[in-house]
């Protein structure tokens, strides 16, 4: 009997190509868009849980408060982790990892690689991370000073082919290092990455704040013998600040541990290794994901139910010759789950090819079989779709034409339930409000991207560049060079030398002299030589520029942002003129004064508001050149300087980045979301149009004999494709009137976590209803006007 239900089955669907094409290519598609979603959910909710000691392993972060105002970096200082062991006895372990960027130089080779991702732990960082080795041993790896590990494509890109172990290589022209390991692929979904790990005793005679508590650069880790104990070492954080910083210090300062599974989705926390992601993501995209299954499975549901009335009479004839209720129940049913069955095959094939290019889209590896957790996932999830279409699809077939009397059936008297018609209409609204919505927020997402990365950040971005001083003596002879670059290139309109121009971590508790300590305000830092206000072209909204005609500028002048001025509760900028500062610059007890106010402009993402800023001028101890160039020839300019620097720099690589790039580089992972939810929303509108196209297929066929009648009675072609473009439209029409306050109302809550963000514009709802009718519209004229223009013989003739 199977097998005879099983002929049926295909016969079936041979006989009705286009609606096969639209029941296989509508499912698998919807279907395989799920596959791709729930692998991208499952890699964002498995960030670090690749570790063995997942649930043991928390994070130091430090926390300083200051007027009310708390900020909490994930940076802490490198005293912080053997405080914590030898204190309390429910962590098992700690280390500490140091990320910066450096130069690698081969031994016994001219080449050098900059820009590398060097990562320094301590000895027992593999030990506590599960970042496992191709070729080494895990504890003894890190064990000596002067020990290095690479990653597998590091080495490959250090020594080809070759044996990388025992190689020698200098870090920075400064540190010896052997290779004593290869790392297997650290997972994409992990908080941390580098590009080779050493060990971090190595640095401790150039680098004693290392073992001090004064500078907070390092990530430091524990390992606690009890999750439910991180409660208890949080209530003790005050006292160890107290011990070891100082009384005082127990009122602005404090840490506490964040949980390792937590990293990558607390946007609360700065300094990151790797920007965190809101949790907001996972839960749109799982939304989405579920939206365009239900629209492909509503599709199948609708086509289904539609075309299963056209099958009455054969329900006729078979009940007629005998066919039992349980029989034709079982074949339709077998016939739906078949669809299902390789609707799910083509799905999981088009995700099989379709992988690569989703993973280049995130810039991640994501596996489709090689996780078991992952296979069982997908084959889950591939069992519940084929059961509930299946059963869905099949069950008004199986239950509801199965229990009539052949004789009406036969004789044409079982008209289609005005019921059920009500139900499809209510489907294709659902769709189209589905789609709508998708619509609007695609134009929205994509307003506030080019807003963030096109807005005026308060000063101009382009054409300025960005050089790293590496070495100490480039340092110190920074002057010399900006010299040498200005004689040789004549496209440099200014240079200067800064700490570092955007996103940097450098901040200072600033009090007003003469006030009381609840006046202190922290402040983001800048160091700058003289020239770096007209450089970088920032206005001044009240006092002067530093000027080499005051050399006393670089000891005591500032320079803060309107931001500051506000903090401090002056009125206007040019009230804060004149005032002095505590604090502001290192060394005990040294004030500065305030010489100018600049206009507010943005250092960091604009997922935050601007902070309150302060600019002092400190030439000679400056780690870049920020150089602008004239609009034309840019790539000639850079030619000359990058010839100039290889004349001055020695070993060291002349690197540098556009300002405007790096900016684009804060916004990057949400450019790459914003590509995934466009290919996404592309789908939800094909899969919402192929139903459309399958219903208008099904309606033109119900209704052709009254088209040939009107036809005949003198209807011309526009009469009747007005009457099946009026019945669909109003459906859009429905649809746009549900769809608009509710994409509305879930853009207002995504807005809500950028500090600057757009206003949703009414005309973007409009737009969006207007691209599902016209969409709509085109889907809906080739089958009409073909309808419409069917000669009535051919329908009436049966009459």
């Amino acid at each position: 009997m199977l097998s005879n239900h099983l002929k049926i089955a295909f016969r079936k669907l041979a006989s009705q190509k286009l609606i096969t094409f639209i029941h296989l290519f509508g499912l698998a598609t919807a279907i395989a868009s799920c596959f791709l979603i729930t692998l991208f959910v499952k890699d964002e909710v498995g960030f670090d849980r690749f570790h063995t000691k997942k649930e043991y392993i928390f994070r130091a972060v430090r926390e300083h408060t200051f007027n009310g105002e708390s900020q909490i970096s994930a940076l802490t200082n490198g005293a912080l982790a053997s405080a914590l062991s030898s204190n309390f006895k429910e962590i098992e372990t700690s280390t500490r990892l140091l990320l910066k960027k450096g130069v690698v130089s081969l031994e016994n080779q001219a080449e050098s690689f900059a820009d590398q991702q060097l990562a320094f732990a301590d000895s027992n960082f593999l030990t506590v991370f599960d970042f496992t080795l191709a070729k080494g041993n895990v504890r003894d790896a890190l064990s000596k000073p002067g020990t290095i590990i690479l990653s597998k494509q590091t080495a490959q890109r250090y020594y080809g082919d070759a044996d990388p172990i025992n190689k020698t290589l200098v870090v920075d022209n400064q540190h010896s290092f052997q290779v004593v390991g290869v790392l297997d692929a650290i997972p994409t979904n992990s908080h941390i990455h580098f590009d080779a790990l050493a060990s971090m005793a190595t640095l401790y005679s150039s680098t004693p704040w290392l073992n001090e508590w004064r500078r907070n650069s390092i990530y430091t880790y524990v390992v606690l013998d009890d999750p439910a104990s991180v409660v208890t070492l949080n209530a003790e954080m005050p006292n160890l600040v107290e011990k070891y910083i100082g009384k005082e210090a127990r009122q602005n300062v404090n840490y506490y541990f964040q949980p390792l599974l937590s990293i990558h989705h607390d946007t609360n926390v700065v300094s990151n290794a790797e920007p965190a992601r809101s949790k907001k993501v996972i839960y749109i995209f799982a939304c989405v994901g579920l939206f365009i299954l239900i629209l492909g499975c509503i599709n199948y549901v609708n086509l289904s139910t539609a075309y299963s009335m056209t099958r009455a009479k054969e329900i006729g004839v078979r009940k007629t010759l005998g066919a039992k209720g349980n029989a034709l129940i079982s074949q339709f049913l077998q016939e739906s789950v078949l669809v299902a069955i390789i609707s799910v095959v083509l799905a999981l094939l088009l995700t099989t090819l379709t992988l690569p290019f989703f993973n280049d889209l995130l810039g991640r590896n994501i596996p489709l079989w090689s996780s078991i957790d992952t296979t069982i996932t997908i084959l889950a999830l591939s069992l519940i779709i084929i059961v509930v279409v299946g059963i869905i699809a099949g069950s008004y077939p199986a239950f509801y034409l199965t229990r009539f009397h052949p004789a009406l059936t036969l004789k044409g008297k079982l008209l289609q339930s005005s019921k059920g018609f009500s139900f499809r209409k209510a489907l294709v609204v659902f769709q189209f409000s589905v789609t709508i919505m998708l619509i609007s927020s695609t134009f929205i997402i994509q307003h506030q991207l080019k807003f963030m990365s096109g807005s005026n950040l308060g000063f101009d971005q382009h054409n300025l560049i960005q050089i790293p001083l590496r070495d100490p003596l480039l340092i110190r002879q920074q002057e010399s060079i900006k010299q040498s670059f200005l004689r040789s290139t004549p496209g440099i309109t200014g240079i200067t030398s800064a700490d570092n121009l955007l996103d940097f971590t450098s901040r200072v508790n600033a009090r007003l002299l003469g006030s009381s300590d609840e006046n202190e305000v922290l402040l983001s830092r800048i160091s700058c030589d003289f020239n770096f206000l007209k450089t970088v072209k920032l206005k001044l909204l009240a006092g002067r520029d530093f000027s080499l005609q005051n050399p006393a500028d670089s000891l005591d002048a500032i320079i803060i942002n309107a931001q500051a001025v506000k903090k401090y509760g002056w009125n206007t900028p040019q009230d804060a003129l004149g005032h002095e500062l505590e604090g502001v610059r290192f060394g005990a007890n040294r004030k500065s004064k305030i010489i100018g106010v600049v206009e507010d402009f943005n250092f960091a993402p604009m997922y935050s508001e601007i902070e309150p800023l302060l600019i002092v001028c400190e030439p000679g101890e400056i780690r870049h050149l920020i150089i602008r160039l004239a609009p034309e020839p840019v790539s000639e300019s850079l030619a000359s300087i990058k010839n100039t620097w290889q004349n001055i720099s020695g070993i060291w690589p002349f690197t540098f980045d556009f300002v405007d790039d790096k900016i684009a580089t804060f916004y990057q992972n949400d450019a790459r979301l914003e590509k995934l939810f466009n290919t996404f929303v592309v789908l939800s509108i094909c899969i919402s149009c192929l139903g459309l196209l399958g219903l208008v297929i099904f309606t033109s066929e119900r209704k052709a004999k009254e088209f040939g009648i009107r036809k005949i009675l003198g209807a011309d072609m526009s009469s009747i494709m007005g009457l099946l473009v009026r019945e669909f439209m109003i459906l859009i029409i429905i649809a746009n009137v549900i769809a608009w306050p509710t994409a509305w109302w879930l853009m207002s809550k995504w807005l809500e976590g950028f500090a600057y963000r757009i206003s949703i514009e009414w005309y973007i709802f409009l737009l969006a209803g207007g691209i599902a009718l016209l969409i709509a519209l085109l889907t809906l004229s080739f089958q009409i006007i073909r309808s419409a223009s069917t000669n009535p013989l051919k329908v009436l003739k049966s009459e």
